[in-house]
């Protein structure tokens, strides 16, 4: 099994979809593939977070009672019976605000979740930079890096524009990074690996973490992680996640216009 037919039967892997015919070759390649592995470990936790966050705190008895009676009188009321204009309407919408009181779940703030979503983001960043994954493009040049992603992910790929003259894009790979299709770019700025994940940027503004850190007018957020560096944020049409041992500051200089 390949990497993106590991990508394509992931999520139903994770919601236990798969048959035994199946799960076989997909467990066997994440046994032998890093960044699958890592991929896969990162949606084990995602659905755990999600499933945490969407706790559910069970509706008092006596609510439920006056909701099964409420829906109970409806099925009987005549219409003449009815209340007649705003009067039954209040009543209406007091019944469906008890019944969804009862059936929906208590969601935590969206702020919580998405910095458990970021720090997550940020290991799954941390093992690809280490894994060092084969590349499937070559060389540095843009064209032919666009042309490979054109049919491969629903956005373009715009390439990050870094404040160093040294900066070398070593080559690119497709990948996925929190759950969402990548592209992946491999650069070398001076001494330092620099790992780079180009996404939707709506992926990047669902994310919460501390408070955006200026860098010119591109606003980042940053984390440290087992001694890298994670940075993420938007420009243009394109979202970016960074990530390399490159020290903070050099780091959001170097995104930094």
């Amino acid at each position: 099994m390949s990497c993106s037919e590991s990508e394509r039967f992931l999520d139903a892997f994770l919601d236990g979809e798969l048959d035994e015919a199946a799960r076989a070759p997909l467990e066997a390649h994440l046994q032998r593939c890093a960044p699958c592995r890592a991929q896969a470990a990162f949606g084990q936790r995602l659905r755990q977070r999600v499933r945490e966050a969407a706790a559910c705190d069970p509706a008092p008895e006596r609510l439920r009672q006056q909701v099964r009676a409420l829906v109970a009188q409806g099925g009987k009321t005549s219409v003449a019976a009815r209340p007649a204009g705003r009067q039954w309407w209040g009543i209406a919408l007091a019944a469906a605000a008890g019944l969804a009181i009862v059936v929906l779940p208590r969601v935590r703030p969206a702020t919580d979740t998405g910095a458990a979503a970021m720090a997550a983001m940020a290991e799954q960043s941390v093992q690809w930079h280490r894994s060092r994954a084969p590349l499937d493009v070559q060389g540095a040049s843009t064209e032919s890096i666009r042309s490979f992603f054109s049919d491969k992910v629903p956005f373009a790929v715009r390439l990050p524009r870094f404040h160093a003259p040294q900066a070398q894009l070593e080559g690119a790979r497709l990948s996925s990074l929190g759950g969402q299709q990548a592209a992946y770019l491999s650069y070398r700025i001076g001494g330092d690996h620099v790992s780079v994940f180009v996404l939707d940027p709506s992926v990047i503004a669902a994310l919460s973490g501390q408070d955006p850190t200026g860098a010119g007018r591109v606003q980042v957020r940053w984390r440290g992680v087992r001694g890298y560096n994670f940075v993420l944020y938007a420009h243009g049409n394109a979202g970016y996640v960074v990530t390399s041992e490159m020290d903070r500051t050099r780091l959001v200089r170097l995104i930094g216009e």
